[in-house]
């Protein structure tokens, strides 16, 4: 009996050790896992801000235009940051070209939104976002607008609900001193850490800022050559012709000045002929 009493003893001490090194075990495995998993978050974040930093710069390298890429950069927010609609504004530096708002740009990766996006358009349709825009252009300088539901009602104010929107984005584009673009992101309750969204979606259309105000100024400054260059050539002609003229004005003075001389003996000798013959 004592030899299965302390045999029972071993294998109860043998188990409780191998729970023990199991139990180590599971939590080194979770810890890990919980460390791929912070790791393979923050590569995916690194990733998708890489992808917005190459899409802006793409603008300066592949010479796009900045309504053509806007759509992209809309879209790669969307999914940076988990939020269900996006939208923008362009206004052009050309003043003959009208303002332009584009339809609303939805997260692909969230199924529920594809079938609502019409219905979300409605509510910009009116004053809503023109409202907060004003202010926007004014200042030059981004803003976040917590709960804007306090701004709508009716209508709108229930298709708002219906998508849960806390907040709205309002992030310009300033090229020499021109919102020349306002990009407005629609926050849901899904979405976290807006505040440090904000600054990196501001610092990166800061960027954008500055390549299309360089490209303006370059685009500017080459137009101000040609322009420089088609006077010069007009001062070119102008001066050959000039010069030209004041070769036939010599030529004609030379001849005045031959004829002249010529005249005075002739007509000497003409008037004294008659004289002679008598």
């Amino acid at each position: 009996m004592p030899d299965y009493q302390a045999a029972f003893e071993r294998e109860k001490k043998a188990r409780k050790v191998a729970e023990k090194v199991l139990e180590d075990m599971s939590r080194e495995l979770y810890l890990v896992n919980d460390q791929l998993k912070s790791q393979y978050d923050k590569m995916i974040s690194e990733f998708k801000q890489k992808t917005l930093l190459l899409q802006i710069s793409q603008y300066s390298q592949d010479m796009i235009k900045l309504s053509e890429l806007l759509p992209d950069i809309i879209s790669s927010m969307l999914s940076m940051a988990t939020l269900r609609f996006g939208i923008f504004d362009y206004f052009p530096y050309d003043k003959s070209r009208d303002n332009y708002r584009s339809p609303v740009y939805t997260n692909n990766n969230l199924s529920d939104t594809q079938s609502s996006t019409s219905t979300f358009d409605e509510i910009l349709v009116g004053d809503f976002l023109n409202d907060m825009t004003a202010d926007v252009i004014r200042e030059q300088h981004g803003k976040y607008i917590d709960n804007p539901l306090g701004l709508v009602e009716g209508d709108a104010r229930n298709v708002m609900e219906q998508h849960k929107i806390e907040g709205v984005m309002l992030i310009p584009i300033i090229a020499n001193n021109h919102a020349v673009a306002i990009l407005y992101m629609f926050v849901n309750d899904e979405s976290t850490s807006m505040g440090d969204y904000m600054e990196l979606f501001s610092s990166s259309v800061k960027q954008l800022g500055y390549l299309v105000e360089h490209r303006y100024n370059e685009e500017k400054l080459e137009a101000n050559y040609k322009q420089l260059k088609s006077t010069v050539n007009e001062l070119n002609l102008t001066q050959k012709q000039l010069v030209q003229s004041e070769k036939m004005a010599s030529v004609g003075q030379l001849s005045s000045g031959i004829a002249h001389e010529i005249n005075n003996p002739m007509g000497y000798i003409k008037s004294n002929v008659n004289s002679l013959t008598k």
